[in-house]
């Protein structure tokens, strides 16, 4: 049972009724939430706090800012991440949520149930435009008819995919925690978790401290142990019931069962189902459009050795970074077969 009720932020509201309906079908992304009928979002102490209807609403999109660390290089937490609502002609609210993996998986949920949702801010989209003719100057301009029809497969195939992009961004997602997961020490994983259990000690000798008037020194016991659980809590190194080896399998493995059962019912899926993502399809399309390949299996190949070869001393464009940051942890856990 919920102690605050949701409240509506729009001008449109659901009466109390649908309301305690609507609440039993969200689902949830961190602290944030969806139905099919509306968005919930995060106070900056409650969770799914308040709603907005999705008729009342023009765009949803991810806002990242750079903390004072961030511009420095100084600070452990270089970036901030926002759910940033815009509704009623004109209004925004945005709210905090740390984790930018629930963003990105409630917004690929939001393009799935309301594909008429923005989920681009405005400039991101005049930037994404400006980034994509930038790359139309290295298309090769008269396509064989062999080519063409390859380049209209795998778009057509990239919107099949694209109606399921929340299960295509959990396989991503779970891809790049397995990557990370298997390349971090395991040492350093429980010195995380114990320093974390020393905060708690901290706070809690502290509290006691002050409680009892036992000593000057509860005040900086309780400081302490809060900098530290703060500090360490959002890492994601420490091991939890969600950030281990077992959990992280098991999301991989049912995102990649979901989108296996997906693709299985477009006859002739030209990519393997544990790659089927929009920007793999993309980097093939592109591999196509440049006149390195005439045909599908040619064009994916040359992509998978592209994305071989690109490591941190290589320049890229921005737009094809924002690709290979998303897609290549998939790549390397299946040694690119």
């Amino acid at each position: 049972m919920r102690l605050f009720r949701p409240r509506a932020l729009s001008r449109e509201q659901f009466d109390e009724y649908r309301l305690k309906d609507d609440l039993k079908n969200i689902r949830k992304f961190g602290p944030a939430g969806s139905s099919y009928d509306a968005l919930y979002i995060n106070s900056f102490y409650l969770d799914r706090r308040f709603y907005v209807p999705y008729s009342a609403i023009q765009r949803v999109f991810k806002r990242v800012a750079m903390t004072k660390g961030g511009f420095t290089g100084k600070g452990m937490f270089a970036t901030l991440s926002y759910l940033v609502v815009q509704y009623d002609d004109g209004k925004e609210k945005q709210a905090i949520i740390k984790k930018e993996d629930q963003i990105d998986m409630l917004l690929s949920y939001i393009n799935e149930i309301h594909p008429e949702i923005k989920t681009l801010s405005k400039q991101g989209e005049e930037r994404l435009e400006k980034l994509r003719k930038e790359e139309e100057k290295r298309y090769k301009k008269n396509l064989s008819e062999s080519a063409e029809n390859a380049v209209k497969e795998l778009r057509h195939q990239k919107e099949y995919v694209e109606m399921k992009k929340e299960t295509a961004v959990r396989m991503q997602i779970a891809s790049k925690r397995m990557r990370a997961y298997n390349r971090s020490k395991k040492s350093l994983k429980w010195v995380a978790f114990f320093i974390v259990l020393l905060g708690v000690a901290a706070i809690t000798w502290g509290i006691y401290s002050l409680v009892t008037k036992r000593g000057d020194f509860g005040i900086y016991f309780t400081l302490f142990g809060l900098a530290a659980v703060f500090l360490f809590s959002g890492v994601s190194i420490i091991p939890t019931g969600k950030n281990n080896k077992r959990a992280i399998e098991r999301m991989l493995e049912e995102a990649r069962a979901d989108m296996k059962s997906y693709t299985e019912r477009y006859d002739g899926f030209s990519i393997p189902y544990y790659y089927a993502h929009p920007d793999v399809f993309e980097r093939t399309i592109r591999v196509i459009r440049e006149g390195r390949a005439e045909d599908i299996d040619t064009a994916f190949s040359v992509m998978k050795e592209d994305l071989k070869k690109i490591n941190s001393t290589v320049k890229v464009s921005q737009l094809e970074y924002d690709e290979i940051v998303n897609i290549k942890p998939m790549f390397l856990l299946m040694d690119y077969k």
